[in-house]
């Protein structure tokens, strides 16, 4: 099944996205105790049965995961590159610090994930009035040969590229939205083309 979608409803999407990158950004001001701003230049509809090709999902790269179901149901994925990631590290730390097994590390990026999907994928249930909870947030690493177990086929994808950007610091992330085709169709695109 394929659902096309008018340039008006990926503008509204976009914007409800963007304002839950807002809230996002300032509940991580208050985590890091520094300024952070969180751009998403983009957001567009991926193929749903073959999402993880347009995504770099190579070694290197991790993911949060979260899984979220009510009125919705689908699974956020918030993917950084994590050689990217070591300015977050230092805020939360206070500055340099050893993490030889990076268990500091995927603590921090799993918190930001869940505060940055919880912020987006909520900014737009509120707007549709969807009801929606979340699983617990995981973290997934990506392999050069394959994504694992998210190599899954979804009805939509949604991607939205965003950037923390920490003082002199950009860290690039990728936020991707999988839905199944009947409450994507009758929560999420029927819903926006109303608002």
């Amino acid at each position: 099944m394929r659902m096309e979608t008018s340039p008006r409803t990926l503008d509204t999407l976009s914007e409800f996205v963007n304002i839950g990158a807002g809230k996002a950004a300032n509940a991580l001001n208050m985590l890091l105790g520094s300024h952070v701003r969180l751009n998403v230049p983009s957001v567009k509809f991926l193929p749903g049965a073959s999402w993880h090709t347009q995504v770099g999902l190579g070694s290197g790269r991790r993911g949060i995961v979260m899984d979220f179901f009510g009125d919705v149901k689908g699974r956020a994925i918030l993917v950084f590159d994590l050689a990217t990631t070591g300015p977050l590290l230092e805020l939360v730390a206070g500055g340099e610090t050893q993490d030889p097994d990076g268990e500091l590390r995927m603590s921090v990026l799993t918190e930001i994930g869940n505060i940055v999907i919880n912020a987006i994928v909520g900014s737009i249930s509120n707007m549709v009035h969807a009801n929606i909870d979340y699983s617990v947030p995981r973290s997934i690493e990506f392999t050069a040969n394959g994504v694992g177990e998210l190599a899954v086929t979804a009805a939509f994808a949604l991607k939205a590229e965003t950037t923390f950007v920490l003082e002199q610091h950009a860290i690039s992330a990728e936020g991707i939205l999988l839905f199944s085709s009947s409450s994507f169709a009758e929560h999420f695109l029927t819903s926006v083309d109303k608002c």
